[in-house]
């Protein structure tokens, strides 16, 4: 499966490492190689990305419900456990997974998610930036 970084996932990364939300070595370590899981396929293939296993794979969804095509994967415990959460806006749609925004715990969740659903319809209608494929 191609995997495209957005510009939403670009600049999201840059903001999130300037705040010192992860270290280099989890960069390294933990956070690129779960996203590169992604190249393989459908992330429930992997039991560390399968969606029942919510501490590092989840459906996104808001108060009305399940928002269509649209994931969240999740990191626990950053930089010394100065970042509690770190979660990272993924919509796979016709065979490609897309990286949306990257948030912290410190952000709103219910904000990151409405911004998720705008995401996931801009793409489908081709209206995003491209930054790169993993």
């Amino acid at each position: 499966m191609n995997v495209i970084i957005t510009e939403w996932a670009l600049q999201s990364y840059l903001e999130l490492k300037s705040q010192r939300a992860f270290t280099d070595g989890e960069y390294r370590n933990e956070i690129r190689p779960k996203v590169e899981m992604l190249k393989a396929g459908y992330p429930s293939k992997f039991p560390e990305l399968d969606p029942a296993n919510n501490k590092s794979w989840s459906v996104a969804s808001d108060r009305k419900g399940t928002i269509t095509h649209c994931f969240k994967m999740k990191w626990h415990n950053l930089n010394g456990g100065k970042t509690k959460q770190m979660r990272l806006g993924v919509m796979i749609y016709d065979g490609v997974a897309y990286l949306c925004r990257a948030y912290t715990d410190k952000d709103h969740e219910h904000l990151e998610i409405a911004k998720l659903k705008i995401h996931s319809a801009r793409i489908v209608n081709g209206d995003f930036e491209y930054r790169g494929l993993l």
